[in-house]
């Protein structure tokens, strides 16, 4: 077995049927790889979706994760059960190319190599407004849209910094994710939100100094974009969690650096918001769409900044749970954990 696919879901069977349909097109021997589907809470019909693919997809199988909508505990079962030194890390509304585990097979021949990317190509489910296109950025290595997870730097393969690897396409060495311990906390119910971190992109940051992530133009994906994702209030809630995202990473580097500077001046950020709050009052009246939601999202992130790090400091259960240094095991179950702490097990 070369590669682990693992795929997180959450009460989404028809996305899941249509990537579960490209997975089983792919040339590649089928018996050099599995399928794993993460079922992390499902009330639909996902089982009888998987169980439909049995004679499409070899290696399939269906896991339940214990730690319902906890995007990370679901990840960490998929790698406690995969079986490859390879793991593959999609959403359930990726679209694999056909040649995706061969170039994957190319990228990963370099054992220097401990991440590999590629396109995320948007397949949008209706035609998205004109503000919503002016968010891709330009960089050295080509465009990509954060709020959405969209990237292409071309056809050539290239290496690129870690954080270019998005979560619906992220591959990565099983040994390098043990290195790192684990992802970090990513995506939790919302009475849980405080409880979140970074994601991938903080197992990126560390391995940044253990190797190298290379971007392979055929592995590529099609990533489903639904039209409710088209609204200020998706990418006002994206940056958000990005703001909580972000001050988890400053109290982690504080933690383990001992850098005092790295805690952000609460009176500052307040200011920052209010001055926003008024720009984007401005922008309203002067109808630039595009401008007001940037805004907006800029105070969105500040607003998620601010309220993880007034809270974070005051909740000892929240800093131990952000202070871990290994989430694979005592972190993969955040509820377990919390109960634990309170009741001093």
């Amino acid at each position: 077995m070369k590669f682990s696919i693992i795929i997180p879901t959450l009460n989404n069977a028809s996305k899941l049927t249509i990537c579960l349909e490209h997975l089983a097109k792919i040339v590649f021997s089928k018996e050099n790889f599995e399928v794993l589907v993460i079922d992390n809470g499902c009330t639909d019909n996902t089982l009888e979706v998987i169980l439909s693919f049995k004679n499409k997809i070899k290696n399939i199988q269906h896991f339940y994760c214990d730690v319902p909508g906890c995007l990370m505990a679901a990840r960490h079962k998929g790698w406690r059960e995969s079986h490859s030194p390879i793991l593959c890390f999609i959403d359930d509304d990726s679209l694999v190319n056909p040649h995706w585990l061969n170039a994957m097979e190319d990228s990963f021949r370099n054992e220097e190599v401990n991440l590999v990317g590629g396109p995320c190509i948007p397949k949008y489910e209706i035609p998205p407004p004109s503000w919503v296109e002016e968010f891709w950025q330009n960089t050295e290595y080509g465009k990509f849209h954060g709020y959405l997870s969209l990237l292409d730097f071309g056809s050539q393969i290239i290496p690129i910094p870690h954080h270019f690897v998005f979560g619906c396409n992220y591959n990565i060495r099983k040994k390098a994710l043990e290195l790192v311990g684990g992802t970090l906390p990513d995506y939790l119910p919302e009475t849980y939100k405080f409880y979140q971190g970074t994601g991938e992109t903080g197992i990126s940051s560390l391995l940044a100094n253990h190797g190298i992530a290379l971007y392979h133009p055929d592995v590529r994906i099609e990533h489903y974009v639904v039209k409710n994702r088209f609204t200020p209030q998706y990418f006002s809630n994206r940056a958000y969690y990005n703001g909580i995202g972000a001050s988890y990473s400053e109290i982690r580097k504080s933690a383990f650096e001992h850098d005092s500077r790295t805690k952000m001046e609460l009176k500052f950020l307040k200011k920052k918001m209010n001055q926003l709050k008024t720009n984007i009052k401005m922008l309203r009246l002067e109808k630039s769409e595009f401008q007001s939601v940037k805004i907006l999202t800029s105070k969105k992130y500040h607003q998620g900044f601010y309220d993880h790090q007034q809270i974070a400091y005051k909740d000892e259960v929240l800093m131990s749970w952000i202070c871990l240094d290994n989430y694979l095991h005592e972190g993969s179950n955040v509820f377990k954990f919390i109960n634990n702490y309170k009741t001093g097990v």
